[in-house]
């Protein structure tokens, strides 16, 4: 076991066989697999919640500077980013996923004359932020306190989509309508 201290948290690394067979009951497998099945199945709204606080608290950037503001989590494995803009989803938040190659391995930046696979998950509507603020707290205190601190009322926010066309096809899909008794028009499950 070792534990080092990073921006006023202790970070703790173990090989630990008795916790490692603890996240085996969770379904905990590596990143690469995407996040544990207990999220989706067994875990209760406080676990998905930590899991939420841990991945952003670890790997995700708080952005607010020039009347910007955006929220980004970076990972190597594409299934992981994308199963999180699923369960983000869940909770009302859209995601946006870019997916690059660079030759330095962020954040350490330095140049191994090799490329690395980089997913950036973002969001940066308005309304995202907010919701994601008043449904999550991050552990890392200067994670929080510049998500605490973003005027939304002084950001300027642009809508990056527009639709230039329709068109009618043959594809048919099963559609689901439900109607929640909530101001966020959020299911959850």
């Amino acid at each position: 076991h070792s534990g080092c201290e990073n921006s006023g948290n202790l970070e703790f690394n173990s090989t630990n066989e008795k916790l490692r067979e603890f996240m085996d009951s969770f379904g905990v497998k590596h990143k690469s697999k995407g996040i544990p099945d207990a999220i989706w199945k067994d875990g209760s709204e406080d676990f998905r919640k930590g899991f939420i606080d841990g991945l952003f608290s670890a790997d995700g950037n708080v952005e607010f500077k020039n009347k910007s503001a955006r929220i980004n989590l970076v990972s190597s494995h594409d299934k992981l980013v994308k199963d999180i803009s699923d369960l983000l989803g869940f909770y009302g938040i859209t995601c946006f996923i870019n997916n690059s190659m660079t030759k330095s391995n962020f954040p350490i930046k330095k140049d191994y004359g090799k490329l690395y696979k980089r997913n950036t998950l973002r969001f940066s509507k308005k309304e995202d932020i907010l919701h994601f603020r008043n449904t999550f707290k991050l552990s890392v205190s200067d994670k929080q306190s510049k998500l605490d601190s973003i005027d939304l009322s002084n950001v300027i926010f642009k809508n990056n989509i527009k639709v230039i066309s329709v068109e009618l096809t043959d594809i048919y899909e099963d559609v689901w309508d439900i109607s929640v008794f909530d101001e966020t028009h959020c299911f959850q499950l």
